[in-house]
């Protein structure tokens, strides 16, 4: 849901992997409110497209990320040993 509330009025979220809906989250409307859209996207469904269907994808994420309207997420990978760290980093948030 953190997600959900991070995007503009009008915006756009393309969900990698499955819905929440199949783990039977619920999102609520208010988000639709917002004129938001969201689309669901399988990596396994990309993997069986056309060579042609894969770069036009490519092309488009490519320059996406060029005009700054693809953004890639922060993240920060830690060792799963240090658990203290990641927690102290939660509290930060």
């Amino acid at each position: 849901n953190a997600t959900l509330r991070c995007v503009a009025e009008f915006g756009r979220i393309l969900h990698m992997g499955k819905i929440n809906s199949e783990d039977n989250n619920e999102i609520g409307m208010s988000i639709f409110l917002k004129n938001v859209s969201i689309t669901g996207i399988t990596p396994e469904d990309i993997f069986e497209e056309p060579d042609d269907v894969k770069q036009e994808i490519y092309e488009c994420v490519r320059k996406g990320l060029q005009d700054l309207i693809v953004r890639p997420i922060n993240r920060e990978i830690v060792e799963h040993q240090d658990v203290e760290h990641c927690l102290k980093k939660i509290e930060r948030c």
